[in-house]
């Protein structure tokens, strides 16, 4: 639960930040967000999941790492899969170039979908 915590906390603390930072900005500014504000939460983000992949291996059991591993692998695979196909389909003006936030949630939704198949099966 201290993984899940620390998880919303950081998340909350984020979009604290971001939300601040860009409500008072000028529409037309250069860039939605000031490099300080990227900073801190990038900061926090590798500082949180570096904690946050330490205490998960010192914590669980060879069962629970091998089911997250495997929704990982399934993950991983499918955006190195799909990334590819809609580069190159972008490339033939066939589709809108590849947008970050789609293969991210592609990427949690498929390792999501992994770890739970390999963990309940």
């Amino acid at each position: 639960m201290r993984l899940m915590y620390s998880s919303l906390a950081l998340g909350a603390v984020t979009g604290a930040v971001v939300a601040a930072v860009t409500l008072g900005r000028d529409a037309g500014s250069d860039s939605p967000l000031p490099i300080w504000a990227a900073i801190l939460v990038t900061a926090g983000w590798l500082a949180t999941m570096g904690y946050g992949a330490w205490y998960y291996e010192t914590q669980v059991d060879e069962l629970e790492r091998n089911a997250n591993y495997y929704g990982y692998a399934v993950g991983g695979g499918l955006v190195l899969l799909l990334y590819p196909v809609w580069y190159a389909f972008w490339s033939a003006a066939v589709l809108p170039e590849p947008q970050h936030e789609a293969l991210m949630a592609l990427l949690l939704v498929a390792a999501l979908a992994g770890y739970l198949w390999k963990k309940y099966r």
